[in-house]
């Protein structure tokens, strides 16, 4: 796999078709209004627990409420809110399947030099994937939900194996150590997942097939290239925490110069209302919510136009994927 050129025709194809921004939008959309801020110093200080006069009355009617509401009542709404939280998931597990979906096949069609493309006429070819990546993405998700749940419970049983050690024991350095290398090899499992259902989903949407055939071809893929995969995914890595530092950095330094002070302000959580701070920070976050909301449409464009070509140029010529050895495929015995 030429790396050069996959890095090279991934910024010729996100500059060239713009309209990928917009899916790259959707497929980076998580459901959270997350924008860089000044760090404050907390809260602390504001509360006398002594001095019930010192909670503003906002507060005390709030926890008068709790106090009088009752049991079933609160465990309804807590119900409720969970149900809710849910079902925004899924709502958006759909609109990052649709993002992923009109990238795939906005970069496949670029590489195929399709040059009448359209953000609507991209959108009405692969609309009919997005089901297919979302369950695809769900039970991907759930397996790796139960591989962690596994490997949760294995490491506290290995914990308690220790009898709990006690401070001073000098069995402190192990279980860090251990707890380490756990992280790391979570770190691993969720970065070959990841790269595995890149390749699956490409092969859902170029190939037309389904989910399982879509994951098998896509791992099939993937293993055949396993170190040029590795490298290109640690390659993204650097570049990510490279891109992070910097625009990190920069907005930062926005979010400082736009509060007017180089140090760390500290703020009432009980007047913030009548704190000017609070009006500047709503109003930064506004003005730099587009060029964010730009920017991850952006990079979820190149780096799936990446991972979509390399899918494109690892795949057999002909377009499919030798099948596994079936009945039908063995030799008749004699």
């Amino acid at each position: 796999m030429d790396i050069g050129y996959l890095i090279d025709k991934s910024a010729r194809i996100t500059w060239k078709y713009k309209f990928l921004w917009l899916f790259g939008i959707l497929a980076s959309c998580t459901g959270s209004f997350n924008v860089p801020s000044a760090p404050y110093s907390g809260f602390e200080g504001y509360i006398d627990p002594n001095n019930p006069e010192a909670i503003p009355p906002a507060l005390q009617q709030y926890l008068g409420w709790l106090e009088n509401t009752d049991p079933e009542q609160m465990t309804a709404i807590f119900f409720g809110l969970m149900c809710l939280g849910f079902i925004l998931q899924f709502v958006f597990l759909f609109i990052r399947s649709a993002g992923h979906a009109g990238l795939i096949q906005g970069i496949y069609q670029a590489e195929m030099d399709v040059v009448t493309q359209s953000f609507g006429s991209v959108f009405q070819t692969s609309k009919g994937f997005t089901t297919r990546i979302a369950g695809l993405s769900l039970v991907v998700f759930l397996a790796a939900c139960v591989v962690f749940f596994v490997g949760f419970c294995s490491f506290i049983a290995v914990v308690g194996s220790f009898g709990g050690a006690k401070a001073g024991s000098g069995m402190e350095p192990g279980l860090i150590m251990l707890v380490i290398c756990l992280m790391c090899v979570i770190y691993l499992f969720a970065g070959l997942l990841t790269m595995i259902l890149t390749q699956a989903q490409a092969a859902i949407v170029i190939e037309n097939v389904g989910i399982s055939e879509g994951w098998r071809r896509g791992s099939q893929v993937f293993k055949s290239n396993l170190g040029a995969y590795l490298l290109l995914g640690f390659a993204l890595v650097v570049a990510g925490l490279v891109i992070t530092v910097v625009i990190g950095g920069i907005f930062v330094g926005i979010s400082m110069a736009a509060l007017g002070s180089p140090s760390t302000p500290s703020i009432n959580p009980f007047t913030i209302w009548q704190d000017e701070t609070l009006y500047k920070m709503l109003g930064y976050s506004l003005i730099l919510w587009p060029f964010i909301l730009l920017f991850q449409g952006i990079v979820m464009t190149y780096i799936r136009s990446l991972w979509t070509l390399a899918y494109i140029r690892n795949r057999p010529q002909d377009g499919e994927v030798i099948p596994e050895p079936g009945p039908e495929l063995l030799p008749e015995s004699a």
